[in-house]
């Protein structure tokens, strides 16, 4: 067994958490980067190995989590025991939203993200597909949830609780706890999936969701338009994103908002009114009030603080 790495934001000064934070969770999890909405995030990863299976516990601050398709990980399956908190994660095609207890699945070899709510705590194993020889007829996409309720995740939750505990302190027998951890996984994901938060139709909320994030800039974004592209009410559309607690309006305000983030730290040569008319504002002033209820401090400042 490896010895346990720890990596906290604590004592990183508060303009250089974000930098520190990509960079731990990139040599950690190949291909993956964060977003992270404010400037009061916290966080901290520890790591260890039990052969070839890499176990972490990651607690952290609101942010989201990116995983980039063009990165090569190799054939693993990364399991994400929630222990507190919640997080939803979407593939583009499937959304899930999963609470403490239960547990995804991802495949890291294509694209996922991964909103984590204030105060996460998360346990994660990565483990070789070699390992779980069945996992193709266990998990039918490359996010799948198994609640928390079924005795075989709970079973799998407290072994994985119990070497956070106690792993560190065994000095011999590495090889068939590698191997026992992989068998229980594989058993785990033998329970009934949960794939989709969206009861009245699969996938309905992943594709409303995608059709958000790849037309911020159109300013009749809303319920109404929706509801058109899908085929379904308004109603439906509302009830949709109800089950991740927003409206269609708060979630479209703030995914504009999370992406104005982006431009203003990456694009220093464009103005912050041109980024707020291209993300569908039509009043730079309003776009300032709703930046700064978001972010606890106004696009110039933002933007200044991360040039520096």
């Amino acid at each position: 067994m490896e010895a346990l790495e720890t990596f906290s934001t604590r004592n990183v000064d508060h303009d250089h958490r974000v930098k520190y934070w990509n960079m731990v969770v990139a040599n950690t999890f190949p291909g993956m980067q964060v977003e992270i909405p404010g400037q009061s995030f916290a966080g901290q990863l520890q790591r260890w190995s039990i052969g070839e299976i890499g176990l972490m516990r990651a607690a952290a601050s609101r942010s989201r989590v990116l995983r980039l398709a063009q990165c090569d990980v190799g054939e693993w399956a990364v399991l994400h025991v929630i222990h507190r908190g919640f997080c939803h994660v979407s593939d583009g095609r499937r959304s899930v939203r999963a609470g403490a207890g239960d547990l995804i699945v991802c495949d890291p070899g294509r694209p996922y993200t991964i909103d984590v709510s204030d105060r996460n705590d998360c346990l994660i194993a990565q483990v070789p597909t070699a390992l779980m020889p069945a996992i193709g007829s266990c998990v039918d996409s490359h996010v799948t949830m198994f609640s928390g309720s079924d005795p075989r995740v709970a079973l799998f939750r407290h072994y994985l609780t119990g070497l956070w505990a106690f792993g560190q302190s065994l000095e011999e027998g590495s090889e068939a706890i590698m191997h026992i951890l992989a068998a229980m996984a594989s058993t785990t994901m033998l329970g009934e999936r949960h794939c989709d938060l969206d009861g009245e139709a699969p996938g309905t909320l992943a594709m409303l969701v995608d059709h958000v994030r790849r037309n911020l800039g159109d300013t009749e974004l809303g319920t109404a338009s929706l509801a058109v592209m899908s085929g379904k009410s308004p109603r439906a559309v509302q009830k949709a994103f109800a089950q991740i607690a927003t409206s269609p309006s708060a979630y479209i305000r703030r995914e504009r908002l999370n992406r104005a983030a982006v431009l203003l730290r990456e694009h220093n040569d464009r103005s912050i009114t041109s980024i707020a008319f291209d993300l569908g504002f039509s009043d730079s002033a309003f776009f300032s009030r709703c930046f700064r209820q978001q972010f606890d401090m106004t696009p110039l400042d933002w933007r200044r603080r991360h040039q520096q």
